[in-house]
């Protein structure tokens, strides 16, 4: 699995500014919370927790203007991540 450059304290930033805990990140992307904890540990983080973060903090850039976007970009979102998950 592709892992990202990110370091622990970028990772812990880019949560931050989400306004999502590591245990409500994990619920999110469909893992268990001690596999973020395990990835913070070994600052092992997989690139598509990057990518997923990256996508929803430019999505939400755009929620407060146009909800139809968001719905859009947020299933072309889901069918992206589930392509890379698999791979």
């Amino acid at each position: 699995m592709k892992r990202s450059e990110l370091s622990n304290s970028e990772f812990k930033k880019l949560l931050k500014k989400l306004g999502l805990t590591q245990k409500e990140f994990a619920e999110y992307i469909g893992v268990s919370e001690p596999a973020v904890k395990s990835w913070m540990g070994s600052n092992s983080i997989p690139y598509y927790a990057e990518m997923i973060i990256r996508m929803e903090i430019e999505l939400k850039k755009y929620r407060k203007y146009n909800n139809c976007i968001d719905e859009m970009l947020g299933e072309r979102i889901k069918n992206i991540l589930s392509g890379l998950q698999t791979s």
